[in-house]
């Protein structure tokens, strides 16, 4: 077999690879997101090494996600990759806990003459 060959059967079977990851990936996800709105939890890794500011890009995603009136849990957390950062979890906003709006009009009384 020529080089030619044995690259393409290479290359082949790395796209073929790389294709079946991203597949359980995608599965993996969906997974995830069934057990966060059946759960009303989410929990997510903060990776120091990726945001310098940690704490901003902490507060920019848990403004995404959490109820500011849920209980929260921050975690210091080091991967096994050695990963520096930060977990946290907390309550997950609720379609019903958005700020509700009263429709009652205030009362009028008006003057008897």
């Amino acid at each position: 077999m020529s080089i030619v060959k044995k690259l393409t059967l290479v290359i082949t079977g790395v796209l073929v690879l790389s294709a079946c990851a991203s597949t359980q990936i995608k599965a993996r996800k969906e997974q995830r997101e069934k057990a966060v709105q059946s759960s009303h939890l989410y929990c997510e890794f903060i990776n120091g090494e990726v945001y310098p500011d940690v704490d901003v890009a902490l507060n920019l995603e848990m403004a995404k996600r959490c109820d500011p009136d849920g209980q929260m849990t921050l975690t210091g957390y080091r991967s096994p990759s050695e990963a520096i950062g930060l977990v946290y979890c907390c309550k997950t906003k609720t379609e019903g806990a958005a700020a509700v709006e009263t429709t009652e009009k205030p009362e009028v009384k008006k003057e008897k003459k």
